[in-house]
């Protein structure tokens, strides 16, 4: 099962890549950044479903409708969260949306714990993007803000969230063209979106990343979806929770059923 989308950039000059998540048949989150930047705009974003290969492969669909945060500022990097719109795709066993986090993960720093990230971006900071660039995965530990302050300072907020690549193997990580891309739990056997990623700091050399709470961009999905205002967040976030499993309901409803023997 794939909760990957892979997003080729295209710009006036040139192309980059990015991560992003599948919410629902129709959408998915990303950075902000990569679609603005601050000094260059895209144009263009070829979504990539259920492949290993960013550049080739899967179910590829062309898109421009990026909703970016209304307060997205590249100068600190806060509110780096956008929803992307596309024409509807078709869940298969490889193509799925991932679940928002509720409950009791709302309030979870999961400091200490362990998660998923995964992305198209290159194996080490002395490298380039390739042709064949492919998915990969790797564990992290969720470190704590103050411990994230003395590597990126003002950059690091109440909705951002830390991890370490340190390990016996050697540093692991997020590199350059995984922003945008899932960090993931598991939670009562579903992967659960805690984070998105925002930036790093040298794959190799720092071993520390940032990511995006996944409860803080909640708020802007679910004004995305609904113009209802809500005063207490955790309200918000389950309106969207319930709007999310919604549209997941009846997109998988829309599904032919497979029997037994298609398989």
């Amino acid at each position: 099962m794939c909760l990957q989308v892979g997003m080729v950039v295209w710009m006036d000059f040139g192309q980059s890549v990015c991560g992003s998540t599948l919410l629902t048949d129709t959408r998915a989150i990303t950075a902000a950044h990569c679609w603005y930047d601050g000094w260059r705009w895209a144009r263009l974003l070829t979504m990539v479903f259920g492949s290993e290969y960013v550049f080739t492969g899967g179910v590829r669909v062309d898109t421009d409708q990026v909703d970016m945060h209304e307060d997205w500022t590249p100068s600190t990097l806060r509110n780096d969260v956008a929803i992307v719109s596309f024409p509807r795709i078709e869940f298969t066993d490889v193509i799925q949306p991932i679940a928002l986090p509720s409950g009791r993960l709302l309030n979870n720093d999961f400091t200490g714990n362990l998660a998923f990230a995964s992305g198209y971006g290159i194996l080490s900071d002395s490298m380039g993007l390739s042709p064949n660039q492919v998915q990969s995965h790797v564990e992290l530990e969720v470190i704590s803000n103050d411990i994230c302050r003395f590597r990126f300072g003002e950059f690091i907020f109440d909705s951002t969230i830390c991890t370490s690549g340190v390990s016996v193997n050697g540093n692991v990580g997020i590199c350059s063209s995984d922003s945008g891309g899932p960090l993931s739990t598991v939670e009562d056997g579903k992967r659960v979106l805690v984070f998105h990623t925002a930036f790093k700091k040298g794959l190799m050399l720092i071993p520390g990343q940032a990511f995006t709470y996944a409860s803080a961009p909640c708020q802007h999905i679910r004004l995305t979806f609904s113009k209802i205002a809500y005063e207490d967040m955790n309200t918000a976030v389950r309106h969207l929770a319930d709007i999310i499993r919604n549209e997941q309901r009846r997109a998988l409803e829309k599904q032919p059923q497979r029997l037994a023997t298609d398989r």
